[in-house]
């Protein structure tokens, strides 16, 4: 996660924004799965472009300043707020792991539309991505990273 979001969380809620940065070698062993899951070539880099082309047959747009909650009350999805949300900004970045309830109730100081492009959500069987214009592409057929 960015530093400047960071720091602004703590000048706003005067503590730190509770998460794990996940090692390279961890953010990597993910990366590779979710290749694997959804028969990407694992010779060639995988990007949120080319993950976002291939989920162009599942795509919504929402419109609400709830993102977050849109999203699954549009797809009907039942998350329970102990559930780990995996945030991949980008598949050469650190994967940022969260508790789900932490994830809904600050999700407008994680998320930035203004600066933040494409962010790919892995939570439970789900995996969400979303654009800063809210368009929503999402694959639920896969099982996304249960049994880490």
């Amino acid at each position: 996660m960015d530093e400047f979001k960071l720091e602004n969380f703590k000048k706003e809620y005067k503590k730190d924004l509770i998460f794990l940065e996940l090692s390279d070698f961890e953010t990597k062993r993910i990366v590779n799965r979710i290749k694997n899951e959804n028969r990407f070539n694992n010779h060639l880099p995988l990007t949120l472009s080319l993950f976002w082309k291939e989920l162009e047959s599942n795509s919504i747009n929402v419109e609400s300043t709830n993102i977050l909650e849109e999203i699954f009350n549009v797809l009907n999805l039942k998350v329970s707020s102990s559930s780990i949300v995996y945030i991949i900004w980008d598949f050469e970045k650190p994967i940022d792991v969260f508790k789900y309830d932490e994830v809904s109730k600050y999700w407008d100081d994680i998320w930035y539309d203004t600066t933040d492009e494409i962010i790919l959500l892995c939570i439970e069987d789900y995996y969400i991505l979303i654009t800063d214009y809210g368009e929503i592409r999402y694959s639920i057929s896969q099982p996304a990273l249960q049994n880490l």
